[in-house]
């Protein structure tokens, strides 16, 4: 699934965004995956991540949480906190 396929939804399943983006199967997520668990989820990767969520969730994240969300879950929690746009 690619993050277009991803951008047709209302408000997307962020492990479908997160898989699409790292190019990994959503099923095989879970809240504890990150960097040290996922193999291409780099800090370039993290980048476009973060841009990707913040566009289609209409959240802005502050360089700090974006950054230091190292799992799902932590991302997961940002998002429900999010300020929205």
């Amino acid at each position: 699934m690619s993050v277009q396929a991803v951008d047709g939804q209302a408000e997307p399943d962020l492990a479908d965004v997160v898989a699409a983006v790292m190019g990994v199967d959503a099923g095989a997520l879970t809240d504890e995956d990150g960097p040290a668990t996922v193999a291409g989820w780099t800090s370039r990767k993290q980048i476009e991540l973060i841009v990707t969520l913040e566009e289609l969730y209409g959240v802005h994240l502050s360089h700090r949480d974006a950054f230091g969300a190292r799992t799902l879950g932590t991302l997961r929690e940002l998002l429900s906190a999010g300020e929205r746009r």
